[in-house]
Formats: C-alpha cells, sequence, structure tokens
C-alpha cells in the first residue's frame, strides 16, 4: 500500500515543542493509537504518526532501498513469468514494454532524486535540531510499508539503533531500513 512515517517519544514530552522544531521543516507529528506498536514500546512512551497529506511513499528514508527494491520486483516479476511458462522472447517482448514505460518513470525519477535530496535535507536538519534539545526526552524515528491501515497494522519493530550526531548525512538517510527505531540521543 504506502511508507508511513511513525516515531516515540516520552509519554512527558511536549508534543508542541517537538512539533515548533519540525515547523522549520515542514514536519509534524501527532499522536496515534496503534496497540500492535504500543505493545512493542515503553509504556512510558508514546507512538506519533508523522502529519501528510498522503502518504510518504516519495521519502527519502530508504530512500536507495526502495530504488534496489524495484530492480529485485523485476527479477522476481522474470521468475514468475518463467514459472508461467513464458517463452524468452515473450519475456523479452514483456521486458521491452515495460522499459517503454520506464523511460517516462526514468524522467520521473530523475526530478524524484531531486525531492529525495531535498527531503534528506530536511530530515537532517530535523534530526540534527532535535539533538541539540534537551527538553523532548525520547525520540525514536520508525518508517514500515504498510498494507493496512496505519492504527492497526500488526508488524514487528526489529531493532533500536541509536544515532550519533556524526553519522547524520545523505548517505545514512538514504539507507536507513524499514521497521527499525532510530532514536535520537540528547
Amino acid at each position: 500500500m504506502c511508507h508511513f512515517i511513525t516515531a516515540i517519544i516520552s509519554s512527558n514530552s511536549d508534543l508542541t515543542l517537538l512539533n515548533r522544531i519540525g515547523d522549520q521543516f515542514d514536519i509534524a507529528f501527532d499522536y496515534i493509537n496503534n496497540d500492535h506498536i504500543k505493545n512493542q514500546i515503553d509504556t512510558n512512551y508514546s507512538y506519533l504518526q508523522k502529519l501528510t497529506a498522503c502518504c510518504e511513499c516519495g521519502t527519502s528514508l530508504g530512500a536507495q532501498d526502495h530504488i534496489m527494491s524495484a530492480e529485485r520486483e523485476q527479477i522476481k516479476d522474470i521468475n514468475r513469468l518463467k514459472r508461467k511458462g513464458w517463452s524468452q522472447n515473450k519475456i523479452e517482448s514483456w521486458l521491452t514494454n515495460k522499459q517503454r514505460s520506464s523511460v517516462n518513470q526514468q524522467r520521473s525519477f530523475d526530478h524524484q532524486s531531486i525531492n529525495y535530496q531535498e527531503d534528506a535535507v530536511k530530515w537532517l536538519g530535523f534530526l540534527s535540531l532535535l539533538m541539540k534539545s534537551s527538553e523532548i526526552g525520547y525520540f525514536g524515528l520508525l518508517f514500515h510499508w504498510y498494507s493496512g491501515s496505519v492504527d492497526s497494522e500488526d508488524f514487528q519493530i526489529i531493532e533500536y539503533e541509536r544515532l550519533k550526531e556524526h553519522q547524520l548525512n545523505e548517505d545514512f538517510i538514504f539507507h536507513m531500513k524499514e521497521d527499525i527505531v532510530y532514536e535520537v540521543l540528547f
């Protein structure tokens, strides 16, 4: 379905302050109630969703993996077609047609990569400024590919990874992994 960005903060943290920091980067959060995730986090934490007009499918978070996923999907598609008994000529014809439509998608991707960089700069600024604020207490950033509703999807948090300011660069943003909570240290 779609990517959505969520976060975890200390229950006693000031959401207004978090959003004031985020305002500079067009980033804001609100509380969300997903019992599956709440059961995986400390009871002293609250679960948040990044506010957006729609999904976050164009996010720079993990963008490199999204690109690689598309390539892996094509390989899976070819293997699936082979299992269905398609001839090599038919598969090559299918790939040619797909590549023709991909020309327009590549133009879109070239434009999108600019957006990835702009989005990465926003996230880097937000996280960097957040690291300098001791008033939030705890902040963990998480993104997930949802196949259902954000407030009811059941998925496992894989791990928690502590961020240090020297890690914050575009490469880090582009290679973030889904279902990992990236913790900002204060």
